[in-house]
């Protein structure tokens, strides 16, 4: 049962992808003329992964992480020490009550804090990826209308290694582009837009 589903589920994908692969070569225009349309591909991996400005943006995110993790074994060393001399006095004391109260509001606010750090840096992360892969779909369609393009498809290097036959199934699937030719590639001409544009503001 659970083959068939996959089957079934891989059918349904593969028909779809062909319908708007159909409608991207063309519906019939009036007259029964099939209009021209010109088509390209791109790596957005290969762009993603070699443009400058994320790969800058991938340290700050490593310099921010680390910068939290340093603070943070701050904290959690002020908040063992406090522990440690807690253990050194009379349970019944004053005193005792003191540093015990102080330890739990250290211990809250180290939580507290961690929480707000984590969703303050996951929100500036979500955010720089949002703008950047704007950017580049921005640099897609330029690059695509100076080359008189109507419509561009992602070309992605596939890694059809699986456990199983669903997991395979499902990556076959979702593969948008079987076969390009080189010459409709144009992977090189958007990064070198984007790597120019990035240069020229000073990075």
């Amino acid at each position: 049962m659970t083959i068939r589903k996959s089957t079934l589920m891989l059918g349904v994908c593969l028909l779809a992808a062909g319908a708007m692969l159909a409608t991207a070569f063309g519906q019939a225009a009036p007259g029964g003329a099939t209009p021209a349309v010109r088509l390209a591909v791109i790596d957005m991996g290969e762009v993603l992964t070699q443009y400058n400005r994320s790969k800058d943006l991938e340290a700050e995110y490593s310099n921010r992480a680390k910068t939290l993790n340093e603070e943070d074994e701050k904290r959690i060393t002020a908040a063992q020490k406090l522990g440690k001399e807690l253990e050194q006095l009379n349970p019944t004391s004053d005193e005792f009550q003191k540093r015990y109260a102080e330890l739990e509001k250290t211990q809250l606010e180290l939580r507290n804090w961690r929480d707000w750090q984590d969703s303050s840096l996951r929100r500036w992360r979500i955010n720089k990826m949002r703008d950047l892969y704007l950017e580049v779909a921005a640099a897609v369609e330029k690059t695509a209308k100076d080359r008189g393009i109507q419509t561009v498809l992602r070309r992605d290097q596939t890694d059809l290694t699986a456990d199983d036959v669903g997991q395979l199934q499902t990556k076959m699937a979702f593969k948008q582009v079987i076969y390009s030719a080189s010459e409709t590639d144009i992977t090189t001409l958007v990064l070198k837009r984007l790597q120019d544009a990035y240069q020229g503001k000073g990075k």
